[in-house]
């Protein structure tokens, strides 16, 4: 993909377009930002970038002609795909993708993604964990806070990149294609983005859209939607959590992580080590303190029903 001289305008100057951005002004790229937002409500390092770069940008809204004016439209996961600038966009034929694709074109490792409605973040740590406890270095990134695209051009210093996807990540792939794609499991979440829970479970399963037989699929056998999709996906399947193999281990996110651990020929006992080690990720069943006897916890994380009962009843 060559981006020197073109023109991409990115929707939403938060966290993850501020890193597309950057990644399009190192590639010799012009960056162009819209946002809603008025620029003193930006962040303050987007608002110091924007200005030291003298990068074009347009706030308080979007307008037809600043986004049209593009070769290229570049979505934040907060950006809706029916959203106006989308909209115009494709009236052009303008290509409209979202950074985690963006930054895949650009991507010389492996990919390992985890998505799921429960745990991606327990997960994917876990795996970076594993991968370095072997000896190899793993690049946490995606919807774990780290934008793909601050990483993607230092893949020397790298043996994998671990994404956590989100669906709203997955609506807007293009040719993102994983080494191994994991699906944790399936539950009610996000129909406030969502029409039903039919359209977030087609955005989840894109995951696979791209991979062949030399992938691979980890899938939740405990999960009825997610299993089933073994008659759909192309890439080799491979479960964790099945109910009816005897397990060394009864939690599920080190089940997902010792399968990903076992396709890349990692031994059990480094996994075994490091699921021993492993203090949890920040507000998923965080302990807090003990006070006279009770203990606190921090799940701020378990935003639904289904993330509290997975986090109380089977996760860390």
């Amino acid at each position: 993909m060559e981006l020197k001289n073109k023109k991409v305008t990115i929707i939403g100057a938060a966290k993850s377009g501020l890193a597309a951005a950057q990644l399009i002004l190192e590639l010799k790229g012009t960056p162009k930002i819209s946002d809603k937002e008025p620029f003193e409500k930006l962040p303050k390092d987007v608002q110091s970038w924007i200005t030291k770069n003298k990068i074009s940008a347009e706030y308080s809204g979007h307008i037809q002609k600043f986004i049209e004016d593009s070769d290229l439209l570049v979505i934040s996961p907060g950006v809706r795909r029916d959203a106006l600038p989308v909209q115009w966009a494709k009236a052009k034929k303008i290509p409209v993708m979202g950074e985690v694709e963006l930054a895949f074109r650009f991507c010389q490792r492996p990919v390992i993604a985890v998505t799921g409605s429960n745990g991606k973040t327990t997960v994917s740590t876990l795996i970076r964990d594993v991968i370095e406890k072997s000896g190899k270095k793993a690049c946490l990134c995606g919807n774990v806070g780290n934008a793909f695209s601050n990483f993607v051009l230092r893949s020397q210093e790298y043996d994998y990149f671990v994404l956590e996807i989100s669906s709203f990540q997955l609506e807007t792939i293009v040719d993102f294609k994983p080494f191994i794609a994991v699906f944790l499991n399936f539950n009610q979440n996000h129909l406030d983005r969502h029409a039903d829970l039919e359209e977030y479970f087609q955005a989840k399963k894109r995951i696979f859209l791209n991979q062949g037989k030399n992938d691979f699929a980890v899938l939740n056998a405990a999960d009825p939607a997610v299993s089933l999709l073994k008659k759909e996906v192309k890439a080799q399947v491979r479960y964790f959590n099945d109910p009816k193999v005897p397990q060394k281990f009864n939690n599920p996110n080190f089940l997902a992580a010792l399968e990903v651990a076992k396709i890349l020929n990692i031994k059990e006992d480094v996994c075994a080590d490091v699921f021993t080690h492993f203090k949890g990720v920040e507000h998923r069943i965080e302990m807090v303190r003990n006070i006279h006897g009770v203990d606190f916890i921090n799940d701020s994380k378990s935003t639904t029903a289904e993330a509290g009962r997975w986090a109380e009843t089977e996760a860390i």
